[in-house]
C-alpha cells in the first residue's frame, strides 16, 4: 500500500478484504481519504473479489484505467508511470516485469504465451536472472493477475473476471477473452513489481504442487485441474484441444498412480471431481455467451 502511494497519485484505492476481518487493525490503519475498504462476508475467490473492487471503481469514478494488483506485492516508484507511458490505442491490458520479493534479481514473470499441451501459460524467463534479454517491451498472450492495468473500455466490452475460477488461471481466461475482442496485451519491461509468491496460501513447501506431501495438494488439484480444462474448452481450437487431452490423459494416469501408491485416495477423488466439474463448467452456455462476465 505504501509503495503504491509513493508510485502514483491515485485518486482512489480500493482494498477488498476477502473474507472480511473488520477487527484487523492493519486494514483500519489504511482507511482515509481516497482509500475505500470493502469487507466481503465470505471468500468467493480471486476473481470475484477483484470484480467487487472493479465495480466500485466503475460506479464511483470516471477513471480510464483500473489497476488490479495482489496484496503481496511491492511496486517500484516508476512502475505506474512506465505502464502509462507505453500505452497504445489497440492495447487493452498492460502488465509489468515481476521479480521475486525475496530475490530481486530473479524473474517471476516477464511475459507469457499459451502452452495448449498443458492448458496453461508458459511464463517467459521465469526464475532466470534479470538481464537484457528481459528488458524489451512486447506484446504477449498472457498477463499475470498479480499486476494488470486494464483499460475501462476493455471492462465495458468484455466485463470482469469469470467467477467460476476460485483461484488460478482466471487471469489466463481474461487475457484470452480480451484478445478475442481485439485488444492486445503488452508487457512493459521497465515497469517493476516485487512479488511474495504464494503468500496468499499462507504455507510454503519445498515439494511440487502435485506432490502427495504438499500441504495444499487438494486445493491445487481441485482448482488447477478444473480451471485448465475450462480454459481449453472455452479457448483452444481443434489440434490444440487434441494435444491437451492426449498430454493431460497421460499425465493424469501417472499422477493418480502416484497418489494411489502413496495411499492418497482423497487426492484421486478430488482429481476426478475436478475433471468432471471442469468439463461441465467449461461447456456452460452462459459462460460462452459472456452473460456471466458483465459488471
Amino acid at each position: 500500500m505504501r509503495s503504491l502511494q509513493k508510485a502514483y497519485n491515485f485518486e482512489h484505492i480500493v482494498i477488498v478484504d476477502n473474507p472480511a476481518n473488520q477487527n484487523d487493525y492493519r486494514l483500519k490503519a489504511l482507511e482515509g481519504p481516497g482509500t475505500h475498504i470493502i469487507y466481503n462476508e465470505r471468500n468467493n475467490g480471486f476473481g470475484a473479489a477483484n470484480n467487487t473492487g472493479i465495480k466500485w471503481i466503475l460506479k464511483h469514478t470516471d477513471s480510464n484505467y483500473v489497476l488490479v494488483i495482489n496484496n503481496d506485492t511491492t511496486v517500484d516508484e516508476k512502475c505506474i508511470d512506465h505502464l502509462l507511458e507505453e500505452d497504445e490505442e489497440d492495447v487493452g491490458i498492460l502488465t509489468a516485469k515481476i521479480l521475486f520479493e525475496h530475490d530481486r534479481q530473479t524473474i517471476w514473470y516477464a511475459g507469457g504465451a499459451m502452452d495448449w499441451k498443458r492448458g496453461a501459460p508458459r511464463v517467459f524467463h521465469t526464475k532466470c536472472n534479470n538481464n537484457e534479454l528481459n528488458d524489451h517491451s512486447r506484446y504477449v498472450a498472457f498477463a499475470s493477475g498479480c499486476t494488470m492495468l486494464i483499460k475501462r473500455e476493455v471492462l465495458d466490452a468484455i466485463g470482469g473476471f469469470d467467477e467460476r475460477y476460485f483461484m488460478y488461471d482466471e487471469d489466463v481466461d481474461y487475457g484470452l477473452r480480451a484478445r478475442k475482442a481485439g485488444y492486445k496485451i503488452k508487457y512493459v519491461a521497465s515497469s517493476i513489481v516485487y512479488h511474495k509468491v504464494n503468500a496468499s496460501l499462507g504455507r510454503k513447501s519445498k515439494v511440487g504442487i502435485f506432490h502427495p506431501d504438499h500441504p495444499n495438494l487438494l486445493f491445487f488439484v481441485k482448482h488447477r485441474v478444473q480451471n485448465r480444462i475450462m480454459n481449453v474448452i472455452a479457448h483452444a481450437k481443434g489440434m490444440e484441444k487434441l494435444k491437451f487431452w492426449l498430454f493431460f490423459g497421460a499425465m493424469s494416469i501417472v499422477k493418480n498412480a502416484h497418489f494411489i501408491l502413496r495411499g492418497h485416495f482423497k487426492a484421486v477423488k478430488t482429481y476426478l471431481d475436478a475433471i468432471y466439474n471442469g468439463i461441465v463448467k467449461g461447456r456452460d452456455k452462459k459462460r460462452s455467451s459472456g452473460e456471466e462476465y458483465k459488471l
